[in-house]
């Protein structure tokens, strides 16, 4: 058996919850404050490797916020607060290392839960015979934020110099922007909806106790969702994405664009329906790579065949 490369393990986690939330209304206004207690053990055990074996006990308060007024008018607003962990998959602790063919994948057994608070404020308007509009303002800042970093160097088992994956904590990660929704609805056969998510990108990584590596990033996506209705029994809908670049320590990434689109029509009194839908209609789907270590560089764009049709026939009989 080839030891280096497999892996025998049981990887458990037992997550306990109490959820208490409260709802109160006055007037226009309604107030909902909650709390969430969280207890999570997570456990490894390997049967032919005990000195592997570990556990992790995690307990959190999670407190929630949130306040809504509505006007006559239809103007309305809400601002709240949440806080949440995002626990790291339990293999990410193991400090067993795990060799493939050209590289190897160690945990690091002290990592950290990232904690997330997140505070946002929104206003939306609907008018009947346009549609509305909406525009959310948020702050999301992660202390603990885990991230998966690419090293290099020599090791004995290859013979040679390889870069590894390991997962480390940033000192901060933060994302503070606006949404935008648009909904054009000027009537029950025409619906077109535009999105827009413009945000900063910010993170801090401590190197040493000297040395903190800082970033920042302009990213944004943009949506744009349409749909129709022709002859009372004929249904087009499609929907177009962009993504800008998105950070993560010494990495990019990027999906930039890409469209989907469908149809439905019925026949025999609405008793059967044929749907049609396409995914990824020019086959647009790739993601483009880019890793800036402080020991080497990597670019790369992965291209996957992603375009797809798939048709489906419902018959109603009653």
């Amino acid at each position: 058996r080839d030891t280096l490369r497999t892996e025998i393990r049981n990887y458990y986690t037992d997550k306990n919850e109490l959820l208490i939330n409260l709802q109160h209304s006055f007037g226009r206004f309604t107030v909902k404050p909650g709390i969430d207690f969280d207890y999570t053990v997570m456990t490894a055990n390997f049967p032919d490797e005990h000195w592997y074996d570990f556990e992790k006990y995690f307990f959190t308060v999670h407190p929630s916020f949130y306040v809504t007024y509505s006007t006559a008018k239809q103007h309305n607003f809400s601002i709240g607060y949440t806080h949440k962990t995002d626990y790291p998959f339990v293999r990410k602790f193991s400090k067993r290392i795990l060799y493939q063919e050209d590289s190897f994948d160690v945990g690091n057994p002290d990592l950290k839960p990232a904690s997330t608070h997140v505070v946002k404020a929104e206003w939306t308007k609907y008018w009947e015979k346009f549609g509305s509009v909406g525009i959310n303002a948020y702050y999301k800042g992660s202390s603990n934020y885990i991230n998966d970093v690419q090293y290099s160097e020599y090791n004995e088992i290859y013979g040679r110099y390889v870069t590894y994956n390991k997962p480390v904590n940033l000192g901060g990660y933060s994302d503070a922007g606006c949404e935008l929704n648009l909904t054009y609805r000027p009537s029950a056969m025409l619906n077109a909806r535009f999105y827009a998510n413009l945000f900063n990108s910010h993170l801090e990584y401590p190197v040493s106790e000297d040395e903190v590596v800082k970033s920042d990033m302009f990213c944004y996506n943009l949506t744009m969702n349409i749909w129709t209705k022709l002859w009372k029994r004929l249904e087009l809908y499609a929907s177009a994405y962009y993504n800008s670049k998105k950070q993560a320590l010494y990495s990019y990434t990027q999906t930039p664009y890409g469209i989907d689109c469908g149809m439905k029509i019925d026949f025999f009194k609405n008793r059967m329906s044929v749907l049609v839908n396409v995914n990824d209609l020019f086959d647009w789907n790739r993601t483009d790579n880019s890793i800036n270590q402080p020991t080497y560089e990597y670019y790369s764009t992965e291209k996957t065949e992603s375009r797809h049709v798939s048709v489906e026939v419902i018959f109603k009989i009653i």
